[in-house]
């Protein structure tokens, strides 16, 4: 007795028997593959969610909330710094200077990709902060406009 792939040749048995048999081991099989890929089609599908009728998916429009999400948290800490500016003691507000540039160094590698102009945009602009708030006496004619430029440039980004 021979075995070939699971199928026993015996000299009992004429040799069409088995290839029938092949055959329809194939069939199984390529049945198997069509309903598998079929299923992977619709889990693909299934996780995009459906547009009405007559939208078109627009690129801006699906990017703008995600950009103002990615922000919301520097507008916070912008406004925080507004807030805790004294121009007699200027201290806290360093102090959260100094949290904003390091939340901003840190986002970078996942913003920067995602938004390239929107991100050397704002870069320039918190720089710009931290730039009048590394004098030793920030001057509130140069802090006030750039943090309120920076805060609303964070509040709609509209690029």
């Amino acid at each position: 007795m021979i075995r070939l792939s699971k199928i026993r040749l015996s000299a009992s048995k004429p040799l069409a028997c088995y290839s029938r048999s092949l055959r329809q081991t194939n069939l199984k099989r390529e049945h198997y593959i069509k309903r598998f890929s079929l299923y992977l089609f619709c889990l693909t599908l299934s996780a995009f969610p459906p547009l009405s009728r007559g939208q078109q998916a627009a690129p801006s429009a699906t990017n703008k909330p995600d950009i103002v999400s990615d922000m919301s948290g520097f507008k916070l800490k912008a406004e925080e710094i507004k807030g805790a500016f004294n121009p007699t003691q200027p201290a806290s507000a360093k102090l959260k200077v100094k949290e904003l540039e390091s939340s901003w160094d840190k986002a970078e590698p996942q913003l920067r990709p995602k938004h390239p102009k929107e991100w050397q945009l704002l870069d320039r602009m918190i720089d710009r902060v931290i730039k009048v708030f590394e004098q030793s006496q920030p001057a509130p004619e140069q802090a006030s406009p750039a943090l309120d430029e920076l805060i609303a440039k964070l509040a709609a980004p509209n690029f």
